[in-house]
């Protein structure tokens, strides 16, 4: 392997709660997707744990599943490096999220009217939150992310299961990674939460249809938003040439 910057992990404090290797993955997670730890940089078990003060097995734990997840390549005998987005992997990802969110507003009338509206209301703050974080430019890029996630989860929570969200979260690690770098520009964070104020209006309607075709726009646009993204970070993406 070519000699790369190895990655230095900023402090972190660990609760005592949870387990060390869950916290680990969510951690190093987190880095890999805001380009804290950008692709190609690298890394071992040993440095990490080094370096958050923890012991190696929950690190090498997190690595294994962050591998699973296509955000971690292992090196033969020179430990893992962050790998780099694969353009390939971006159009079945969104595919497959829309149309899992899809079913779950389809499967929205088989709620109770208030579960539905409970639920509706609470995408409704998310939307509110999402405003807020707008209006406070890159240092809103964060809040904005996690009320982002919180929309869709909501969404997903429509079906009456949690399962749909999981599904998604287990796919979609490198597409947030594009959407995290993609943030305040393509589009707009406004532009977003206008699009997501148009699915809860649809919601709300019981226009499901509508509410499907908006769904499909929205998750699917990241097929496009990368070239931008690739074009200011060529060498953070794999294929597509």
């Amino acid at each position: 392997m070519p000699a790369t910057p190895h990655a230095r992990i900023p402090p972190h404090e660990f609760s005592p709660g949870r387990p060390l290797n869950l916290q680990a993955y969510d951690l190093l997670r987190s880095l890999i997707v805001n380009a804290t730890l950008p692709p190609g940089i690298a890394f071992t078990a040993n440095e990490v744990s080094a370096q958050l003060g923890i012991s190696r097995q929950p690190v090498r734990d997190a690595l294994m599943r962050l591998s699973r997840d296509g955000l971690v390549e292992v090196v033969p005998q020179s430990g893992c490096q962050v790998a780099r987005i694969s353009v390939g992997n971006i159009a079945p990802v969104c595919f497959i999220r829309s149309a899992i969110e899809c079913a779950c507003a389809r499967a929205a009338g088989r709620l109770g009217a208030a579960e539905r509206e409970g639920i509706e209301g609470q995408m409704g703050k998310c939307l509110m939150l999402q405003r807020e974080a707008a209006a406070q430019g890159e240092a809103g890029h964060a809040a904005f992310s996690a009320q982002d996630d919180r929309f869709h989860e909501l969404l997903c929570s429509l079906s009456g299961h949690t399962r749909p969200w999981e599904e998604i979260q287990d796919l979609k690690a490198n597409v947030d990674r594009i959407r995290y770098l993609a943030m305040g520009r393509y589009p707009t964070l406004g532009a977003l939460a206008d699009e997501h104020a148009a699915i809860l209006a649809a919601l709300r309607e019981g226009e499901v249809e509508r509410c499907c075709t908006l769904i499909e726009a929205h998750d699917r646009a990241l097929e496009i938003t990368y070239v931008g993204i690739r074009a200011d970070h060529p060498g953070w993406f794999l294929g597509g040439d």
